[in-house]
This record gives C-alpha cells, structure tokens and sequence, in this order.
C-alpha cells in the first residue's frame, strides 16, 4: 500500500514537472501573441479615440504609437530569449505598457469619470487569456492596475464623481476577480 502512494506521488510530481516544462515551453509564444494583439488594438483603438474625444485624437495617437511601438521591442526581445525566467520578465512589459498608455488617456479624459478605465479591463482579460501567469504574477498585475488607476484619478485635474468612480471600480474589481480566480 505505501509503495502505491509512493509511486502515485511521484506520477504526480512527475505529471506537474511535465505540465510546467509544457507550459514554459508555450509561453514565448503566448506573450509574442499578446504583445502582437495588444498593438494592434492599441493602435486601433484610435478609431474610438476620433469618435469618442476627438480634442485628444492626435495627443491619443501619439500616446498609442509610443506604446505600439515599445510592444514590437518587447515582441522582438522575446524573439531572442533563451530562458524561461527572462522571457517572464519581459513578459511583464506587455500588460504594463498598454495599462500605464490608458492611464495617461484616462488623466487626460476625466480621471475617475473617464469611461477609458475599461481599457484596463481588457488589458486584465487578455493578461489571463493570453499569459496563463501563476497566480501570484495575477495578483502582483491586478494590484499593479488598481495603482495605476488610483494615481490616474488622484492626479486628474477634473472634480471625481463619486458614482462614477465607484462604478469603474466594481467593474474593475470583479474582472480582477475573474483573473486572480481563473489562475488559481
């Protein structure tokens, strides 16, 4: 019987250093995945920029291409990693990049009313869907995002409206939620 759970132990040590070796093996790609995807919406998301703030549009562009072309560094980077841990730490680029440009859209839009804080709802989505991080990189991301959206309210210019606030705030918590909890 002790020779089963023995053996059956080591199945399982055996099968999670199998699962991270794979998951390790996926993630260059996955974060050149995400580096590509969060560019191309970055930068496409001048289009809402003309229609929604069009007085921003060509401070928003100039923000957008500044942070688009950041990520094709990180992109090409990843490109010449050799290590697991290197690559993680790089990694960390493509959610912060995206957050700290939408942080400077949302100063500049409102602060606390801004409707932009739900880029960094995206931004978190696209940090569990594409990154598959360990919890504690979920958790050190998510805390990093609400810091950022702290200081971009506390640093507007712009009188907060509390409802509103409060709202951007629930809905930022809950997905922060979805992404902490799905990397559990």
């Amino acid at each position: 019987m002790a020779e089963a759970v023995a053996s059956a132990e080591q199945d399982a040590v055996g099968l999670q250093k199998a699962f991270r070796e794979y998951e390790g093996a996926l993630a260059v790609d996955n974060s050149r995945r995400a580096a590509t995807l969060a560019a191309v919406f970055m930068i496409g998301g001048w289009l809402m920029d003309r229609v929604v703030f069009p007085e921003h549009m060509w401070a928003f562009l100039l923000n957008r291409a500044i942070c688009v072309i950041l990520l094709g560094v990180v992109f090409l980077l990843l490109g010449r990693v050799s290590s697991l841990k290197a690559s993680s730490r790089i990694g960390w680029a493509i959610p912060i990049l995206p957050m700290a440009s939408i942080c400077v859209m949302i100063v500049q839009t409102g602060g606390g009313n801004s409707s932009y804080y739900g880029g960094l709802n995206l931004v978190l989505v696209g940090l569990s869907l594409l990154l598959r991080w360990s919890f504690m990189d979920s958790m050190l991301m998510v805390g990093s995002c609400f810091l950022a959206y702290s200081l971009s309210v506390m640093v507007a210019p712009e009188t907060l409206h509390l409802q509103t606030f409060a709202n951007n705030c629930f809905f930022l918590l809950v997905t922060s939620v979805f992404v902490v909890a799905g990397s559990y």
